[in-house]
């Protein structure tokens, strides 16, 4: 990563990557929205983020393969939106032929699963990632974060297992209505709420632990 750049809060890089990533290839990790129901001022605040967001992408670096010349030359800043860029670009066929992330090296494996729980939870909590596609990837989160360093996120990652895996009927129930005030109302007297805070103040270090991993173990992003 290049040296002395001006380095983003963690949750502001979060967001401006995860708004990106969605805009691109149309991702699950945004809360569910209908354009019908928003008012003019949401859609207007909403087609203005996504104008922003296709400014960032065609500012930011291009990485078509993870060289060690590559990734050295993205800065801190940028490292995990061009890396999830590119990881998504794999699967979804924009790098070359389609490729299911489990079929990608073990470093992007492990770059996404914590990108995303971050991503998810930051954006809209435990019961944001649960209620999205991304919960079908929850069994290798916790893997994941081990293997970058943050155990304690990993052992709470376990817990919020055990209880979304008991909070699993109430939640279905409110997906089954196919909504977005379905979405909303799950929200109220949800178990995985109370997980939100602590989680994301230990989240707070992932952004830097993936480039430390990343630099550790290049050979592990190698395809």
């Amino acid at each position: 990563m290049k040296k002395g750049s001006v380095a983003l809060a963690p949750s502001t890089m979060i967001r401006s990557a995860l708004l990106t990533l969605a805009v691109l290839f149309g991702t699950t990790a945004c809360k569910p929205t209908s354009e019908g129901a928003m008012s003019p001022e949401l859609r207007q605040s909403l087609q203005e983020s996504q104008r922003k967001a296709r400014e960032a992408e065609a500012r930011r670096p291009r990485v078509t393969s993870l060289s060690d010349d590559s990734w050295r030359a993205i800065p801190d800043d940028q490292l995990d939106e061009a890396v999830m860029a590119y990881i998504e670009g794999r699967i979804h066929g924009q790098n070359g032929e389609p490729t299911p992330l489990a079929s990608l090296p073990h470093g992007f494996q492990i770059f996404h699963h914590s990108f995303i729980v971050e991503a998810e939870v930051a954006n809209g909590g435990f019961n944001q990632f649960f209620w999205n596609s991304s919960g079908e990837s929850a069994p290798q989160v916790p893997g994941a974060l081990r293997a970058l360093g943050a155990g304690e996120a990993a052992a709470m990652f376990e817990q919020v297992l055990q209880v979304a895996d008991q909070d699993r009927p109430r939640l279905a129930a409110f997906k089954a209505q196919g909504s977005l005030q379905a979405f909303s109302a799950s929200y109220k007297d949800s178990p995985l709420n109370a997980y939100d805070t602590p989680f994301m103040e230990l989240a707070m270090k992932f952004s830097a632990l993936r480039a430390e991993y990343l630099q550790r173990h290049a050979d592990q992003f190698r395809e």
